[in-house]
């Protein structure tokens, strides 16, 4: 008999394949598999024969081997089925954007917009946020500071310290590792023939230890340790040698007024723009010894250098400051003030946004700014979040069959919500690959604004805030239509009618809702602009006291201590005036200690009869000082070289000055008894307008002056200057014939100048460029807002043809029925007016309070914004 043609029974089965079959499969399903499996074996028996079956019946065994049929858990098999289910949202989603342009396209423009302008503010925020904290010890470094409290209104805040306070500090507290004294001059620096003014920072050994500024060439456990060591920066190697084989090279530095060699031992990366501590030449501490006096390192009272600590682990800084407090009041004895003489610690990471500290070495920034430029982010989101949600509120009757449908065949309203929410989030990272793309573009521009060298570095940080915004907006975005859309009854929708869903009073209600936060919104970025425009005008316009045209300055380099810079300073400028008034383009010239180009002037302090102090500001000058300014005398007469006395003394005091003190033409204040008022000029500004006008004094001999003085303080070089004012339009030609009267005067200096317009302008920078983004944010927050409104309106019109048309076949003319329309966003517009002009009000009050000259706040400004918002819908919906 033919063993192929037996009749099939179990004992012809693969044993080993039915056996491997019962050890993997699950048991619950094992009896079903088995079984099928089986079923299949018999039947190809019949058909074809036992060898092929039995082959067949081995493939089967292994293709039902996955996990799905296997034992254990079934928790990844629960995971696969979500897989799929996601697949298939993504799936649905990318059809139905496809299917929608219109609305594709208007969220997905203005969501890409949106995120290009919310991917470049977290750029600038988080390079603002980041300054000193690339430092590994950066919560560990601390700034001291000192404030004397001498009471009878004579308080002295400083971030600039006493150079004996560092000495102290190394000697009596432990807790700090490392105690790092900072200052810096400016100088001339020279190699062969070529030589540039530069700042120059005096750092003390160990600095390289405490900050993490990263070396090219030599060793950082060598740098600072010889007084006459030079390390520099890539940029200045770059500047004064034509190689960056430097190491052991010389480079003259001016000390003092006396050219002394220096030896390069070192190389260091530049300074990272995010750092407070900046440089180009370092050299070690020691040399400050020769450009101060050896009173002034020994004093408690004379500020001039900063002090940086790096703290052990878990010292309380406020305890330590407790500590030192005791010390200082120990040494002092007798001449500790009776208030108090305070020392603090201010933490590296606070120094960049702090402005409520004085300013020292480092130049600081302002944290409202960068705020600010967040909530203005948030406002472009928002916008672009709210066009989302109503344009699909208004796709909801589009979208209703298909939730009936889904519903009627067991869809659950989580997965409803789910197939949803992928849409958004998916429109939102189209949206994101787009607004990459926008920002990438933009970046320059937006870097021009802000001034600073922003990148976007595709980095695990940048990513991660990227993704997150976009996750955000997603998410917020699909939140309202998921749950409206979700709600729909199945067996309501496909009678036609949607009970809960889009139709109702409710969404309605939460779609005007979401339009009138639109408008808000935008109603509160078009009158902020105005207010920060007018404010910028008010500032770029407003009468200083004195013509600011054509006024240039030129400084003099008189590399000797300050005071003592005064005297050969002015003998020098008087030659150098003599030179330039010979030309026929100066119309005329003066000589002062402080000019116009400066954002503060020397500040003096004399106690009165009833030991109070009494603050002014001081000026040296000459008899052409309020001719080249156009300055105007309101009382008794300017100076003049015709009177002897002019010169040794006599004083001009503002009209502040005279209120405060009570002092007259004619009077000899008893703390300056020997000097005699001359003229009162009216007031003017010589510091911005963020700050009000103080009392000034303006003399020829200052000797007097100094001699009475209990304290003196300066923020800005007095080493005298040229001003003078122009009458011609070849400025080119006329800076040569300047330059090469200067360099007769000074042959070694660097010939500098600066326009008073252009530096009055830069004072008011950081306003500038928040103007300038404020204006660009208000523009791209309207085009979003009008690309969401003119989707929205276009889902209305089609809602309603209907009704459009039957209005038509009754003879309702087309502006009757634009009416129609229009009245329900005019009265939106209205509505957010209201809503927005408290708010606005309230936060650019808070803005310009830091103004101590500014404009009032005018209800014409927010008509102007409700006009303009009411033309923009307008031409919308036309």
């Amino acid at each position: 008999m033919d063993k192929q043609n037996l009749k099939p029974n179990e004992e012809h089965i693969p044993l080993w394949a039915d056996r491997f079959l019962s050890w993997y499969c699950a048991p619950e399903l094992l009896e079903e598999v088995q079984g099928d499996i089986h079923e299949m074996f018999f039947r190809r028996c019949e058909k074809d024969n036992i060898k092929k079956a039995r082959l067949y019946f081995v493939i089967d065994v292994f293709r039902f081997f996955n996990y799905s049929t296997i034992k254990g858990s079934r928790k990844f098999f629960q995971i696969y089925k979500s897989n799929a289910m996601l697949y298939n949202y993504l799936k649905v989603a990318i059809r139905n954007l496809v299917k929608e342009q219109l609305y594709t396209i208007v969220n997905l423009s203005g969501l890409a917009i949106a995120l290009a302008c919310a991917i470049l503010i977290s750029l600038f925020v988080k390079d603002e946020w980041s300054f000193d904290k690339f430092h590994t010890q950066s919560d560990r470094i601390y700034r001291a500071w000192v404030k004397e409290d001498h009471g009878n209104n004579e308080i002295y805040f400083n971030t600039f310290t006493p150079p004996i306070l560092g000495t102290t500090l190394k000697s009596a507290v432990p807790e700090a590792s490392g105690v790092i004294r900072l200052a810096q001059f400016s100088t001339i620096l020279k190699r062969d023939d070529y030589s540039d003014s530069e700042q120059v920072l005096l750092a003390e050994r160990g600095f390289f230890d405490v900050f993490d500024f990263k070396t090219i060439k030599g060793k950082s456990s060598n740098f600072l340790t010889e007084p006459s060591q030079v390390i520099l920066s890539e940029s200045a190697v770059a500047k004064y040698f034509d190689t960056v084989d430097v190491i052991g090279r010389l480079l003259t530095i001016d000390i003092d007024g006396e050219a002394t060699p220096f030896t390069v031992v070192g190389i260091i990366e530049n300074a990272p723009k995010n750092s407070s501590i900046q440089y180009e030449v370092i050299i070690p501490y020691k040399n400050f010894e020769y450009i101060s006096s050896q009173r002034s390192r020994e004093s408690w009272y004379n500020v001039s250098v900063e002090t940086y600590l790096l703290m052990h682990e878990g010292v309380s800084p406020e305890r330590l400051s407790e500590k030192v407090g005791g010390i200082v009041k120990s040494l002092l004895g007798d001449k500790y003030p009776e208030n108090g003489y305070k020392v603090g610690f201010q933490s590296l990471a606070d120094i960049h946004l702090n402005s409520d500290m004085p300013l020292g070495i480092a130049q600081i920034s302002d944290w409202k700014y960068s705020y600010i430029l967040a909530t203005i982010a948030i406002f472009i989101l928002l916008v672009a979040a709210i066009n989302f949600m109503t344009l699909s509120i208004g796709r909801s009757l589009k979208r209703a069959k298909e939730v009936g449908v889904r519903k009627s065949i067991g869809a659950q309203r989580k997965q409803i919500i789910a197939q949803y929410w992928s849409e958004a989030v998916l429109t939102a990272f189209l949206a994101m690959l787009l607004g990459i793309v926008v920002a990438l573009i933009s970046l320059p521009v937006f870097n021009s604004f802000t001034s600073k060298q922003l990148e976007l570095e595709f980095n695990w940080e940048n990513c991660a805030i990227v993704l997150t915004i976009t996750l955000f907006t997603g998410l917020i975005s699909g939140l309202y239509p998921a749950l409206v859309l979700s709600r729909s009854s199945p067996v309501s929708v496909l009678k036609g009618s949607l009970g809960g869903s889009a139709s109702s009073k409710g969404t309605n209600f939460f779609r005007k809702l979401m339009v009138s936060i639109q408008f808000v919104l935008s109603v509160m970025l078009v009158s902020g602009t105005l207010i920060m425009r007018e404010q910028l005008h008010f500032l770029q316009n407003k009468n200083l006291g004195f013509n600011e045209e054509k006024l240039m300055v030129i400084p003099q380099f008189i590399n000797v201590l300050q005071l003592e810079a005064i005297t050969p300073g002015m003998e020098k400028g008087r030659l150098l005036k003599e030179a330039i008034l010979k030309m026929p383009e100066v119309q005329t010239a003066t000589v002062s200690i402080h000019s116009f180009d400066q954002d503060g002037w020397l500040e003096l302090g004399y106690k009165d009869e009833k030991d109070i102090m009494q603050f002014f500001h001081f000026n040296v000058i000459d008899e052409a000082f309020l001719a080249t300014h156009d300055i105007q005398v309101l009382r008794g007469r300017n100076l003049t070289k015709e009177i002897v006395s002019d010169q040794r003394s006599a004083m001009l005091i503002n009209e502040t000055m005279a209120k405060t003190f009570g002092w007259e033409v004619g009077d000899h204040p008893e703390q300056y008894s020997d000097y005699e008022v001359i003229g009162i000029v009216k007031d003017f500004h010589f510091t911005s307008l963020h700050t009000p006008i103080k009392p000034v004094m303006l003399v020829i001999n200052p000797t007097g002056i100094f001699q009475n003085i209990d304290n003196i303080e300066s923020n800005s070089s007095i080493v005298p200057k040229v001003t003078l004012k122009l009458q011609t339009q070849d400025f080119t030609h006329t800076v040569d014939k300047l330059e090469t009267a200067y360099k007769k005067l000074y042959p070694e200096a660097i010939f500098d100048f600066t326009f008073v317009d252009e530096a009055l302008n830069a004072m008011y920078k950081k306003e500038q460029q928040m103007g300038s983004i404020l204006n660009y944010a208000t523009f791209i927050g309207l085009f979003i807002a009008c690309l969401g409104l003119f989707g929205l309106i276009t889902l209305v019109v089609n809602k309603r043809t209907k009704e459009i048309g039957i209005r038509k076949v009754l003879g309702a003319p087309v502006g009757s029925i634009l009416i129609q329309i229009y009245k329900e966003f005019i009265l939106l517009v209205f509505l957010a007016l209201l809503f927005a002009t408290p708010l606005t009000w309230l936060i650019m009050e808070n803005w310009l309070v830091d103004f101590s000259f500014r404009i009032d706040i005018n209800p014409w400004i927010f008509l102007m914004a409700g006009i303009i918002m009411l033309l923009v819908t307008g031409i919308t919906i036309s």
